[in-house]
């Protein structure tokens, strides 16, 4: 084998690695979206605890996706990092949890979008 068809294997094989980690996080941030969703009148530290759940994702997926080239998953990690992080101090309302659960499903579509043009499931 070359020294470029093992790197060719060497980058698909992390390119499956990501993806399956990626889907992982991405069924806890649903997770943790569907709880909160439950609750009755979910208080300003759930919100929070939310965030920072999302967060801590988002930054790991973010750090390996434009390395392999995932360009787009890159740029919407990007914008919810900063919405997150950058915005002014916020109370976590329920319509500041839509707009993550909005861009957790961009995610999750960009996420599975990759995972289909790589035949990886």
């Amino acid at each position: 084998m070359s020294k470029a068809e093992r790197y060719r294997q060497i980058i698909e094989q992390t390119r499956v690695r990501f993806l399956q980690d990626a889907t992982i996080k991405l069924q806890d941030m649903h997770a943790g979206l569907t709880s909160y969703n439950g609750l009755e009148e979910p208080d300003a530290d759930a919100g929070l605890a939310l965030a920072n759940q999302i967060h801590r994702h988002v930054h790991a997926i973010k750090g390996l996706a434009l390395t392999l080239s995932y360009a787009e998953i890159d740029e919407l990690c990007g914008d919810m990092i900063n919405y997150i992080l950058n915005d002014p101090a916020r109370i976590w309302k329920r319509e500041h949890i839509d707009r993550l659960q909005q861009q957790v499903s961009q995610l999750q579509q960009l996420i599975d979008d990759a995972k289909a043009s790589s035949s990886i499931t």
